[in-house]
C-alpha cells in the first residue's frame, strides 16, 4: 500500500474511550496493562479502521500501538517491507515521557 492518508475514525473504536496513554507503553506502563493486552483491543475494530490504522502505523508511526501492532513489530514490517521513516534515525522526536 502506498503512503496511506489517516484512517477514518467513528468515535466507536476501542481505542476513542479508552486512555490514549496505554497505546504508548514505550512511555511506561500505565496500572500494570501489558502491550499484549492493548494491542488486542485493537481486535474490537471495524476491519477497515483496523487495517487503515495499521498501514497509517507501519508508514507513519514510530512510537505506540497503531492497527494492533507493537513499534517493534512495526519497524520489523518496515524492514520487511523495505520502507524507511524519514525519522527512522532521529531519536529527538520520541513522546515525552
Amino acid at each position: 500500500m502506498a503512503d496511506p492518508s489517516l484512517p477514518q475514525f467513528t468515535g466507536f473504536e476501542p481505542c476513542a474511550t479508552t486512555d490514549p496513554d496505554l497505546f504508548y507503553p514505550d512511555k511506561g506502563m500505565r496500572g500494570g496493562i501489558s502491550s499484549k493486552r492493548v494491542t488486542a483491543l485493537c481486535q474490537g475494530c471495524l476491519p477497515a479502521t483496523f487495517t487503515a490504522c495499521r498501514e497509517w502505523g507501519i508508514h507513519r508511526e514510530r512510537f505506540g500501538i497503531w492497527g494492533g501492532m507493537t513499534a517493534t513489530e512495526r519497524k520489523a514490517e518496515r524492514t520487511r517491507l523495505g520502507i524507511r521513516l524519514d525519522d527512522d534515525n532521529d531519536e529527538s522526536r520520541h513522546p515525552a515521557a
